[in-house]
């Protein structure tokens, strides 16, 4: 048997040939917003569930693993481990906070729109994206710099955001699909667990208008896939059309989802079960118990 000291060698030497994405493909992996992975693995009914892949280390077991540590992925954090469950939070980046934590309060620009819409799934659109908004960022502060102010001809570029901000990428459809028309007209459901407030913003996008619309609830059916046991979604990912999308898409209504789901991920560990065979209203019960008002009667901003 090998000395304590040799054994960590051992298990450090592991993980270092073990990359992100084989880790992610033992748990669960969505493209924007936050994934939650109950620790369950078998199927219900004709849907398929998360299972560990073949041949990939197991490097830690959990009860929840959280995908992406932005504000969705920072509130179902939170949420599943305040409800008792064994929680990882796995984040690509070397800090957590998303958008939050690269924002920058001297400018905030829109670098790619002489691109038009940018296919962020797309690895050679998103750098061009990149290499042009730092560039355009680069332009801006010569330009400020011949300013006639003696303290803006001294301004200096301190620091930039990792990668551009994506408004929109891949969701995943849900057994309910959010709409426009529920945002506009301040829907209710039964199976709620978050609401959204806010406007509806399509971000400069031709023809769009930029207007307030009425809060309105995230019914759990939009956390729950459609076809997919084991895993729930919180933040940009969830089930909404493109419209849909934008109406939720800011960073308090994204850690509300993601708060929700969580706790979902965290009753679902700890009972056993599948994410959509769980009591809403158990769900609803526990949200409230940590002060989340589900009512909201209030609908007009």
């Amino acid at each position: 048997m090998n000395p304590p000291d040799k054994q960590e060698d051992q298990r450090m030497s592991d993980r270092r040939k073990s990359t992100r994405r084989e880790l992610l493909a033992a748990g669960a992996a969505i493209a924007g917003g936050a994934a939650i992975a109950a620790g369950v693995s078998r199927g219900s009914g004709d849907t398929r569930s998360i299972t560990t892949a073949p041949g990939r280390p197991t490097l830690d077991e959990v009860d929840v693993l959280v995908v992406g540590g932005g504000p969705a992925g920072i509130g179902a954090a939170i949420g599943a481990a305040r409800k008792g469950a064994k929680t990882l939070l796995v984040e690509n980046h070397s800090f957590f906070g998303g958008v939050a934590a690269w924002a920058s309060w001297y400018i905030n620009h829109s670098g790619t729109a002489d691109m038009g819409r940018v296919d962020a799934t797309d690895p050679i659109e998103r750098s061009r994206a990149e290499c042009n908004s730092r560039r355009q960022a680069l332009q801006m502060i010569r330009a400020i710099r011949e300013s006639a102010s003696p303290e803006l001809q001294r301004i200096e570029w301190i620091g930039s955001g990792p990668q551009v901000s994506v408004r929109e990428t891949r969701r995943v459809k849900g057994a309910y699909v959010i709409t426009e028309e529920d945002a506009m007209s301040g829907r209710k459901f039964d199976d709620a667990i978050a609401w959204r407030s806010g406007f509806l913003d399509p971000g400069g996008q031709r023809g769009a208008k930029f207007v307030k619309m009425k809060v309105h609830d995230v019914p759990y059916r939009a956390i729950v896939p459609e076809k997919l046991d084991g895993l729930l979604m919180a933040g940009r990912c969830i089930s909404t059309t493109h419209i849909g999308a934008m109406a939720g898409k800011s960073m308090g209504n994204c850690m509300a989802t993601g708060h929700a789901a969580g706790v979902a991920a965290a009753l679902s560990a700890k009972r056993g079960v599948m994410p959509r065979e769980i009591s809403v209203r158990d769900l609803q019960d526990s949200l409230r118990a940590d002060g989340v008002d589900l009512e909201m009667k209030d609908r007009d901003q």
